[in-house]
């Protein structure tokens, strides 16, 4: 078992809760704009929905390596680096 720092533990904490925050949203949106596309055979809606989705959320979970760049830079000049 790997031992992560109590603060970065926290931030994880918190980012996952936001993406599940985020799915519980958008899923059901996702699913009620699906259903009136299937209902009234509209392929464009179907299509445009699906693909918003799929680029909103690839965007919001790209974004973690940039945010946990940014936490340990911050972490670091406030506690200074420590390279032992």
């Amino acid at each position: 078992m790997k031992m992560v720092h109590s603060e970065y533990a926290i931030w994880v904490h918190r980012y996952r809760w936001q993406v599940l925050g985020l799915g519980a949203v958008t899923v059901p949106i996702l699913v009620a704009l699906d259903y009136i596309a299937i209902a009234g055979r509209n392929d464009l809606l179907l299509i445009l929905a699906s693909v918003i989705y799929i680029a909103g959320m690839q965007t919001f979970v790209a974004r973690l390596p940039l945010r946990q760049r940014q936490f340990k830079r911050e972490w670091e000049k406030k506690h200074g680096t420590d390279n032992s």
